[in-house]
């Protein structure tokens, strides 16, 4: 049980971290310009 909580944890955390990611680097791209 802890662990399916940790790996669910851990998916999300990914997720957000793609997104930031994504968002940082169109961000970096406008500022750029």
């Amino acid at each position: 049980m802890k662990d399916l909580e940790h790996n669910l944890l851990y998916r999300m955390a990914n997720i957000v971290f793609d997104q930031l990611t994504k968002y940082d680097i169109i961000l970096f791209i406008k500022t750029n310009r």
